[in-house]
């Protein structure tokens, strides 16, 4: 069972970064640092491959971070023309350990790899309802 306490940030992907900074920080009162762009090696429907995904988070005056993700066509962050969110983030102490013990109504959407090939780190996950989360191994992808 997902512990509400370990959910730390929701996702949102956007088709352009500085304009939905200054919507979403004018609407919820957060201010941003300067996007960052986080080179990954992902698993995905289009196989194992490098991103780099544009983000930002807001600073922590909040209880839960805003992550926004610039949108990546042919990706699952790829956007539909509108913003949209995207995903709950979590922490938890092992990823797989989180996925085995979430069961088998669970797909793997997206996983980040390590140089070997082999889960590390962060991965989406998604059920027949469709809410999605990420799964963050605790210590790793912090908002900066």
């Amino acid at each position: 069972m997902i512990d509400f306490d370990d959910v730390y940030h929701v996702g949102i992907v956007v088709p352009h970064m500085e304009e939905a900074m200054v919507e979403l920080g004018r609407r919820f009162g957060v201010g941003w640092g300067e996007p960052r762009i986080v080179n990954v090696r992902v698993r995905d429907s289009g196989g194992d491959r490098p991103l780099a995904a544009r983000v930002n988070f807001c600073d922590r005056t909040t209880p839960i971070a805003l992550e926004l993700i610039e949108a990546i066509p042919g990706t699952l962050w790829a956007a539909s023309g509108k913003s949209q969110l995207h995903h709950f983030g979590l922490y938890v102490e092992s990823v797989q350990a989180a996925i085995d013990e979430l069961g088998p109504g669970m797909t793997v959407e997206m996983a980040g790899l390590d140089r070997d090939g082999m889960l590390a780190g962060f991965c989406y996950v998604n059920d027949a309802l469709g809410v999605r989360m990420e799964l963050v191994e605790r210590g790793g992808l912090p908002p900066a």
